[in-house]
């Protein structure tokens, strides 16, 4: 994992994310997969994520958390883990910086 900071996201900031499977995947579509994804917050606390598949969708989820004010300040880690029949495939990490947010 690099620490790759381009990435900011400012607390309290509702999180969203659409994601993608790649064509190169071992698993083609998200017919009958189960998606897990979570954030680790620079203090160790990992959140849950929400996931929603629409329906029209094969190849696209959404990840989200709409209340981010209890992620600690500092570099986060994300992954995600997608379930089919028994593969078990994971995303790479993803790092971001999470900055204070001036406005109350």
């Amino acid at each position: 994992m690099s620490n790759n900071n381009q990435y900011l996201w400012k607390q309290g900031m509702s999180f969203e994310a659409t994601c993608t499977i790649p064509a190169s995947s071992s698993i083609p579509d998200l017919n009958g997969v189960t998606i897990e994804s979570s954030v680790r917050s620079s203090s160790g606390q990992v959140f849950v994520l929400n996931v929603l598949i629409p329906d029209f969708e094969k190849t696209k989820f959404i990840l989200s958390m709409v209340d981010t004010t209890t992620w600690s300040i500092g570099i986060a880690e994300w992954d995600v883990k997608i379930t089919k029949g028994g593969k078990v495939m994971y995303t790479d990490t993803v790092e971001f910086n999470v900055v204070p947010r001036i406005t109350q």
